[in-house]
């Protein structure tokens, strides 16, 4: 089962950036779609662990991405903060 995490966490970080595309298309269903997978994925996922993969996009140059990026490391700190404290 660890590994069966590990192997799904590392195929989630490779399409992390996908997601992003995806989710500052102008076409509403697959910008809907891929945000709604994000936000999925920010739910699921260890802040602890998916915070550092996010933190690049924070930066990059595409100002919708950006948005995304920092929308679903908003909503992974509170989680990142309640995990700290158990």
């Amino acid at each position: 089962l660890r590994y069966f995490s590990k192997h799904l966490f590392c195929q989630i970080c490779s399409q992390l950036v996908q997601l992003f595309l995806k989710s500052s298309q102008d076409k509403r269903f697959v910008c809907e779609a891929a945000e709604a997978a994000l936000i999925s994925m920010t739910s699921w996922i260890a802040p602890s662990a998916l915070l550092p993969k996010m933190q690049p996009y924070l930066k990059n140059r595409n100002p919708r991405i950006r948005a995304k990026a920092s929308m679903c490391f908003s909503k992974s700190v509170p989680r990142l903060v309640s995990e700290n404290l158990t």
